[in-house]
């Protein structure tokens, strides 16, 4: 290694690195030893030694196997990592021998600060997942202007015409080649795109427009896809600036749920959003969960969208730092015992505003999160309704529950659906005051 990337890394003691190889090592010393430069000194190079601690059962991913069984020298002992593991850089350091040891430690994906790395990146390149286009990115990010290119034109080639990221795309690449100093044909790559027209909902248009400034935009039921959220967020969020967002019963899915999250930090009127009946799974959970707390919405209604034990973690670690949300609508996803969990640890630990929170007819919440769920009732004294209804819950596990809740002055513990209120919206009174307000 020469010495000025060992002097980079001694700077970034504590800090995150990544691999951006597949990573051979061994856990036999004496093996790793064979392949350490004994000879006379070069300049501008050291010897260098990784030392990596890796438990093979944290996390619920594991970026490396032993490979002896399949080498051709076992004896070896190969542990091979794969391309772009991340581990946190613990030390480095001199021994007599002019042998440099480096310590790292391999970073799991519960890691909290390698969580939020992960967030960061996909908050940026606004999906939830890999694809061809993160990738041209990626490398365009990396200086490989060569390599962008050829990814940017596969691209252009498959995506569908008149497929909104056309222009995207053709505009990217006008930028890879003026940086590669090609400017004619960065010039004709933007002339492309200038002639691709944007994606227009007309009748989506004319509803907007129909709302007045500083009120609700009611959005239901209006067959609206990924590509329309860009229409809501400059024209319901920018330019009415309405104070409730109304989305229920549309086909959202992850993909256009970061232009929501960005638009939240333009809307200082929105009070609540409603994304009931859609499919934004865990992934848009993710994007909601990482801007709500930088807004003004208080009440979050994320009724049947698919959300996991994952989403409730996400959401969890929202419910931490929140100030100002006080109702949280969860009723009819998949959240289970582990979910359950996750909430329980923020509403008993830190969050002190939330008042309402619907777990209604999530099938997989049975007795395992009767504990959890008592702690809620225990522990938390701001929370005045929660809505367990509809759920696999025993009577008896009920039974301890409601014994509980009835010891909590003028609260709301909600076990049968005929108790709630139809529709996604919740029936406390501050709620329709809320409703009465907007109308």
């Amino acid at each position: 290694m020469s010495s000025k990337e060992l002097n980079t890394l001694n700077e970034c003691i504590g800090q995150l690195i990544s691999i951006k190889s597949f990573f051979s090592t061994s856990t036999n010393r004496e093996a790793a030893d064979i392949y350490l430069y004994r000879g006379d000194s070069i300049d501008n190079l050291e010897v260098v030694l990784f030392e990596i601690d890796a438990t093979p059962h944290a996390g619920s991913t594991k970026p490396f196997a032993n490979i002896s069984p399949y080498s051709n020298f076992p004896d070896e002992s190969e542990v091979l990592f794969t391309l772009g593991s991340i581990f946190r850089l613990i030390s480095i350091s001199a021994g007599d021998d002019k042998l440099w040891v480096i310590r790292m430690e391999l970073c799991t994906d519960d890691e909290h600060s390698m969580k939020y790395v992960l967030r960061e990146m996909r908050n940026k390149y606004r999906t939830g997942e890999t694809s061809l286009h993160v990738f041209a990115k990626l490398l365009a990010e990396m200086g490989k202007f060569d390599m962008a290119e050829k990814c940017y034109r596969r691209l252009h080639n498959e995506i569908p015409s008149g497929d909104p990221s056309q222009k995207d795309v053709c505009n990217e690449l006008a930028t890879v080649f003026s940086q590669k100093g090609e400017f004619n044909l960065s010039m004709e790559w933007r002339v492309k795109a200038s002639k691709i027209h944007e994606y227009r909902n007309l009748r989506l248009e004319e509803k907007i427009s129909k709302c007045e400034e500083h009120s609700a935009v009611f959005l239901r039921n209006c067959r609206l896809c990924d590509r329309d959220m860009k229409i809501v967020a400059q024209r319901a969020f920018v330019v009415k600036k309405c104070n409730f967002l109304d989305l229920t019963n549309n086909n959202i899915t992850p993909e256009g749920l970061p232009i929501l999250a960005n638009a939240l930090h333009h809307n200082r009127k929105l009070e609540k959003l409603d994304l009931s009946y859609n499919t934004i799974s865990d992934i848009g959970v993710s994007f909601i969960a990482h801007s709500i707390n930088n807004s003004t919405v208080t009440i979050l209604v994320l009724n049947r969208n698919c959300i996991t034990d994952e989403g409730a973690r996400y959401l969890a670690e929202m419910l931490k730092t929140s100030r100002i949300l006080v109702y949280l609508g969860l009723h009819s996803n998949l959240i289970g015992e582990q979910g359950v969990k996750y909430l329980a640890d923020a509403l008993t630990t830190c969050n002190t505003t939330l008042k309402e929170l619907s777990l209604r007819s999530n099938k997989f919440l049975r007795d395992s999160s009767i504990d959890s769920l008592f702690a809620i009732l225990k522990y938390n004294n701001a929370l005045d309704t929660l809505d367990v209804s509809d759920c696999n819950i025993s009577t008896v596990g009920i039974a301890r529950l409601q014994d509980k809740a009835n010891q909590k002055s003028s609260f709301h513990f909600v076990t049968s659906t005929k108790e709630t209120c139809h529709d996604s919206h919740p029936a406390s009174s501050w709620f329709k005051v809320f409703l009465s307000r907007i109308k």
